[in-house]
């Protein structure tokens, strides 16, 4: 969790400007907001801009109960490099 991103910073050396960034989390150790704060930290890092395109969470199959934000779990982004 801690090295996110770092991860998405060694990712966007590659991704030309333009390209799409698939990202993902699948642990409740890291809420939405820390995991898009990981996203930004890693374009920063690399000395660029993304702009998130879409976003995505559990499927509608699975079950979330209520008091329990720990059982959204699931975060998936796409975003877009300037």
């Amino acid at each position: 969790v801690k090295n996110y991103g770092e991860l998405v910073a060694a990712s966007l050396e590659v991704l030309e400007p333009g390209g799409l960034l698939a990202a993902t989390s699948s642990t409740h150790k890291l809420s939405l907001l820390d995991y898009e704060q990981a996203i930004a930290q890693g374009a920063a890092r690399a000395r660029t801009r993304l702009r998130i395109v879409e976003r995505r969470d559990l499927p509608p199959d699975f079950v979330r109960a209520p008091g329990f934000p720990e059982a959204n779990y699931m975060k998936f982004t796409i975003s877009m490099r300037d």
